[in-house]
């Protein structure tokens, strides 16, 4: 089922959604906020008849995850109906609104480097440019006091590709640099070579504190790092050395190491790596971070769904958000959903963005492309997970 697309008409050159707000990064690579509360009600009153389905999709999207709408959607009438209302306004219905139309503030100006990256963390708002990595302690107040200022600050200087955050901890890929890691707490540059092989253009975070490195879309490396688990929440840790356990792509699997040749995109989540294969196909394994070893990789689709690379071009990058695949093509965003594939944007993008971790933004990917920032709700309960992974076929590494 596609998702709902509403679209923000704005010059920018990326975006990061975090607590309520949107933060765009303009043209000039200013950035603004502008609160998502405003959005939503701006469009109910411009779509007075889809206001339940905007607050469904969007306002109350993390509804979906709760027990009491699992109970709701176990009466087939009723998830019958949501999902032809669904249907019928995913593929009849755009969701507009201009920029210029909205309240927005000012959080950053004056940068002179391009910015290439934008992540939002523990409230400081990260910012990898073309001449450094710079980050704002954010204030969530409505109204910022008039006199008080944002404070940017220059944490690093360097050409920053990519950021990527999570306990306690931002990761900055160099390009052929290399990948170093910050401590947001302290605002301390912690390592100034964290990756051995010196080439990082993106990296994305595992369970349990490891790190998948990418040299290239289809080139990467696990780093295993040593955490220190809270005393009070077990659950909870920060990383207490880093790149104590490396080993490349082919050393994870090395009994299907002729697969390598065969992969053209790779992406990860925290439970699981994805490979976007020369045959069309995707398959996945499971991340094993404590031995540093991935497991027996499995199809996604069957073998009748593949991709069409002679009409969709090559692969560029890939998420996951509500357990379905979307990979980035030349000039197409495509989403997969129960062995369906949806064109979610017929033009190129510039960067998009998945939250995990959210409570209210889980279930929604952002996109910027040339003329907006288009926030899709997925579809989650017309999606049927057992129908994503299939029994092994006859692949020769399998």
């Amino acid at each position: 089922m596609r998702p709902l697309k509403l679209k923000i008409k704005v010059d920018a050159l990326d975006h990061y959604i975090y607590r309520g707000y949107i933060y765009i990064v303009l043209s000039d690579s200013g950035v603004i906020r502008v609160s998502l509360n405003e959005v939503y009600n701006y469009l109910i009153n411009k779509y007075p008849n889809f206001s339940g389905v905007i607050t469904l999709a969007y306002r109350r999207n993390n509804f979906w995850n709760t027990d009491a709408a699992k109970c709701f959607l176990s009466i087939k009438e009723v998830k019958d109906a949501l999902m032809r209302v669904w249907e019928d306004v995913s593929e009849n219905v755009l969701f507009e609104v201009d920029i210029n139309d909205l309240k927005s503030q000012i959080i950053v100006k004056g940068l002179t480097g391009e910015v290439l990256d934008i992540d939002i963390y523990a409230d400081n708002l990260l910012l990898g440019c073309t001449d450094g990595f710079y980050s704002v302690q954010l204030d969530h107040s409505l109204t910022f006091p008039k006199k008080k200022k944002l404070k940017l600050s220059k944490k690093f200087d360097a050409k920053i590709y990519k950021i990527a955050s999570a306990y306690g901890n931002s990761v900055l890929s160099l390009g052929n640099d290399g990948l170093v890691a910050a401590d947001i707490l302290t605002n301390k540059i912690v390592k100034d070579n964290l990756v051995r092989e010196n080439v990082s253009f993106a990296s994305t975070w595992t369970a349990a504190g490891g790190l998948m490195n990418y040299s290239a879309v289809n080139d990467f490396q696990f780093i295993g790092n040593k955490v220190q688990r809270s005393k009070k929440t077990p659950e909870k840790f920060n990383i207490e050395q880093f790149d104590a356990n490396f080993k490349d792509f082919r050393a994870l699997i090395p009994e299907q190491e002729m697969i390598a040749s065969q992969i053209k995109l790779g992406f990860n989540n925290r439970e699981h790596q994805f490979y976007v294969m020369s045959d069309g196909s995707i398959f996945r394994s499971e991340v094993k971070v404590k031995s540093a070893t991935i497991s027996k990789l499995k199809p996604i689709l069957s073998t009748q769904v593949k991709f069409d690379y002679a009409t969709l071009g090559n692969p560029i990058s890939g998420t996951m958000v509500a357990d379905q695949p979307i990979i980035e093509f030349d000039d197409k965003l495509i989403l997969i959903n129960n062995n369906d594939q949806f064109i979610i944007e017929d033009e190129g993008v510039v960067s998009m963005h998945s939250y995990p971790r959210s409570t209210h933004f889980k279930d929604v990917l952002s996109v910027t492309t040339d003329e907006s920032v288009n926030i899709h709700a997925i579809s989650v309960f017309g999606y049927e997970p057992d129908r994503l992974f299939f029994p092994p076929h006859n692949y020769p590494f399998m």
